[in-house]
């Protein structure tokens, strides 16, 4: 799926969330939506011309992106490791980045235990929106488990899952993949709308 698809169903999801827990304030709503796309985003930080190292890297070329991610992985760990009263979890993230820097595209950040670290880390580092951000993470894995080439959710191990046998099974950038998208940002559109006015 396209990176525009993925975020447009992590907004979605995000105010899903929103909707139902009814947040005290329009600011915690917002950053509740945008984690949730964000979040969805976010495995596909293994590519380097992806949607959230285009937003993260935009100033570098595309071959500098890994090695960027890699070093701000290592700094974090560094820093933690020199100033141990920072929090834990900037080193748990560092090690994430490092791990999405040298892992091959759809491996480590598009399986299960790649969704457990990152929820592991937002539990340290943002409770408040563990939900969201878990279930906007996961919703990449949905939609890329659509798709023709599946996702390998128990990578190491080497079984692509999709869900071929049920009949779904999108080619990325086709008018389905962009329709998709499109249908994602009109609900949020839509769920905006009932979230500002009720």
């Amino acid at each position: 799926m396209r990176g525009f698809t993925h975020f447009a169903v992590g907004l979605a999801v995000g105010v899903g969330f929103t909707l139902e827990n009814q947040p005290a304030s329009l600011i915690h709503s917002l950053i509740t939506i945008g984690s949730a796309g964000l979040a969805a985003v976010l495995p596909d930080i293994d590519i380097e011309k992806s949607t959230i190292n285009n937003l993260l890297f935009q100033k570098l070329k595309s071959h500098q992106r890994r090695f960027a991610l890699g070093s701000i992985g290592a700094l974090f760990m560094l820093g933690y490791f020199v100033y141990p009263q920072l929090p834990s979890w900037l080193c748990f993230l560092g090690i994430f980045f490092i791990g999405a820097a040298i892992a091959k595209h759809r491996t480590l950040t598009h399986s299960l235990l790649g969704l457990l670290y990152v929820a592991f880390v937002v539990h340290l580092a943002l409770p408040t929106y563990f939900w969201p951000i878990l279930f906007g993470y996961a919703s990449h894995l949905l939609l890329d488990a659509c798709t023709i080439s599946g996702v390998p959710l128990l990578w190491p191990y080497h079984y692509n899952f999709s869900l071929k046998q049920l009949g779904i099974s999108i080619r990325t950038g086709t008018t389905f993949d962009h329709m998709l998208g499109v249908i994602a940002i009109l609900i949020v559109g839509y769920e905006l709308f009932l979230l500002l006015f009720r």
